[in-house]
């Protein structure tokens, strides 16, 4: 009877030592994780791997599961807004559309505005637990401005560019301050297209603009390679033409960024 319970503990001995080898040399599973794309634009019926739109135009039916963001404004206000009627105001638009909202122009370069929107979105979080906001960031994240990241579910920051060859300064240094501020998992990169406004004059040809297919391409090249943790990519487009929107869209779909492996 000792000897046979002596052999059943060896066995499992064995066993236990086999299969925390081959936890050791087996590689760890690999998982698909799939980026989020955000549309600011009129919608195309030809669009696809769009996740979240915010609308250019009144739009109100679901398509293809996108889910609408239901646009907020944010610094513009502030001159005649207190914190109370800005927590009034976003938690109505995060009631009347359920998948979300989109807070545009999210900070400034007063100090007392930033802390007020600051104070304002942390309350609403408060108020709306379950509810996705969106915020778009204007000028540099800045400390005041910490507790509205920490409320928000997505940052979007407002990089504007139309280079191709300095993303590294450019891109670059504002990832890394999401990094140090430790929102490098829910901040993203914006790239803004904007060649029908400025085909048609009502906007003058900036520096920000991405309006071709190479300088978009050239971007998204780039997040692919150097904002892997990054959990999406934006795309501000309301004043695109429908072939440029749809060119952005394809890019996006061929992007390797779309798709990441990780351990």
């Amino acid at each position: 009877m000792c000897s046979t319970v002596r052999f059943l503990g060896l066995l499992v001995a064995l066993f236990t030592l086999i299969f925390n080898i081959s936890c050791l040399v087996m590689p760890a599973q690999q998982s698909t994780r799939p980026k989020v794309s955000i549309f600011w634009a009129a919608w195309e019926p030809d669009l696809h791997g769009v996740d979240y739109l915010t609308p250019a135009l009144p739009y109100s039916a679901k398509v293809r599961g996108v889910k609408l963001l239901r646009w907020a404004a944010g610094k513009s206000l502030a001159a005649n807004f207190s914190a109370d009627r800005f927590v009034e105001y976003w938690v109505r638009a995060l009631d009347l559309c359920p998948t979300g909202i989109a807070i545009d122009e999210f900070g400034s370069s007063d100090p007392h505005i930033d802390a007020m929107m600051a104070d304002a979105l942390r309350r609403v979080r408060l108020e709306r637990p379950s509810g996705f906001i969106v915020i778009w960031n204007a000028g540099s994240m800045t400390e005041l401005l910490k507790p509205a990241y920490e409320a928000a579910d997505l940052i979007i920051l407002e990089s504007y560019t139309s280079t191709k060859v300095w993303l590294d300064q450019f891109f670059g240094l504002r990832l890394k301050r999401a990094r140090d501020m430790g929102f490098a998992s829910k901040t993203m990169l914006a790239i803004a297209i904007n060649d029908d406004r400025v085909a048609r004059g009502s906007v003058l040809p900036s520096a920000g603009w991405a309006n071709s297919a190479d300088i978009i391409e050239a971007q998204l090249n780039w997040i692919a390679k150097k904002a892997l943790n990054s959990p999406g990519v934006a795309f501000y487009a309301s004043g695109a033409s429908p072939s440029m929107l749809l060119k952005a869209n394809q890019l996006w779909m061929q992007s390797a960024f779309r798709n990441t492996i990780l351990p």
